[in-house]
């Protein structure tokens, strides 16, 4: 069997949007549809030196109106 570990990593401004800020599109306001992305990071050691496939998910936002696509940071720090 195998084991999978995952990791996403947040800066306190990119958390603090994930978890309480509406997603809403900058340029028109339509409404976010948030699109996660898996990457293969590597063999990583627990606690327990069991090793484990990690994986990282990143949080990308695409408008339905418009076609636009954002990162996370960008919306957390307000650009356009």
């Amino acid at each position: 069997m195998e084991r999978k570990g995952v990791r996403m990593v947040f800066k306190p401004k990119e958390f603090k949007y994930f978890l309480f800020n509406k997603k809403i599109c900058p340029y028109c306001g339509g409404k976010l549809k948030r699109i996660v992305k898996k990457e293969y990071v590597g063999v990583d050691f627990t606690a327990m030196t069991t090793p484990l496939d990690m994986y990282e998910f990143r949080n990308f936002y695409c408008c339905n109106t418009c076609n636009r696509g954002y990162s996370l940071a960008e919306l957390a720090e307000g650009r356009k």
